[in-house]
């Protein structure tokens, strides 16, 4: 973030989906439990997988649609982002620098993040803690 501007958070997946969108990549947005403000570090790190994720479909899957589930538990977040293929035609492994880097901004506060191939598509987990263990 630039000096002075605020560390983006959950509040900016709108700007984040539509600039998305714009790239080619149509985007299901689901949210289960009542949002509720997230502790900063939580927050910046859920947007931040958010963006990783999203922008690894765009990178790398030959995709046109992608689902993005936010669940608001009593103790955790947790992000599912799926990149849709046809049937038949599961993702592709792609473990970079960008899945490493989003792996461990996620262990640092005490979450897990999980990352693979299914049969709908490529996934990636992740489940954010509100209280660092």
């Amino acid at each position: 973030a630039a000096p002075g501007r605020p560390l983006p958070g959950l509040g900016d997946l709108p700007t984040l989906v539509d600039r998305v969108e714009a790239a080619g990549l149509s985007v299901e947005l689901h949210t289960r439990g009542e949002p509720y403000p997230l502790p900063p570090i939580v927050d910046t790190t859920a947007y931040r997988v958010v963006q990783e994720a999203l922008t690894n479909c765009l990178r790398h899957a030959d995709v046109e649609h992608a689902e993005l589930e936010l669940t608001f538990g009593p103790a955790a977040v947790e992000i599912a982002v799926v990149d849709r293929h046809p049937a038949g035609e599961p993702g592709a492994a792609r473990e970079g620098n960008g899945m490493r880097g989003m792996r461990e901004r996620v262990e640092l506060i005490g979450g897990t993040l999980t990352a693979g191939p299914g049969a709908d598509g490529f996934g990636v987990q992740a489940r954010l803690p509100l209280v660092a263990a």
